[in-house]
């Protein structure tokens, strides 16, 4: 019985001090972080879903979320997105994105139909008739 008191207490001790280690990536406000050559990104030959967190400290316009060739998802005027392909591009605007807001973003693309579709905080859905390709071959990826 005393061993298992002492498991226990060793227990609730090493819990009590648990450290919640935060993964995301903060930038100073001129950050860039080169992800370098990614060669597994899907290209222009299909369907792809791709999905972010972002909550920027400050709104600046044109500044870029991602930027791959000539794909990029950019900070727009206040509360606005613009996802563009370098051909196509598709704005977004809702006041759930801001300064020291958290959104999530999920982009579906749609080959064979033709289409972008883009998810805010997975309740708003902004269509796009126009697929927005990744580049067609491999690029240095950018944050």
């Amino acid at each position: 019985m005393k061993n298992i008191f002492i498991a226990l207490l060793l227990l609730v001790s090493t819990m009590a001090t648990a450290q919640v280690d935060n993964y995301c990536l903060e930038f100073e406000p001129s950050g860039i972080l080169n992800l370098g050559t990614i060669d597994d990104l899907p290209t222009t030959e299909g369907d792809y879903t791709l999905q972010l967190w972002f909550c920027p400290t400050q709104w600046t316009p044109k500044a870029s979320l991602i930027r791959s060739n000539t794909f990029s998802i950019k900070l727009g005027n206040n509360h606005s997105l613009v996802l563009n392909d370098g051909t196509n591009h598709l704005t977004i605007t809702d006041s759930r994105m801001g300064e020291g807001k958290w959104c999530h973003i999920t982009m579906r693309a749609d080959k064979l139909g033709n289409q972008t579709e883009v998810t805010l905080n997975n309740t708003k859905t902004y269509t796009l008739e126009h697929y927005l390709s990744l580049p067609a071959k491999a690029h240095s990826l950018w944050l």
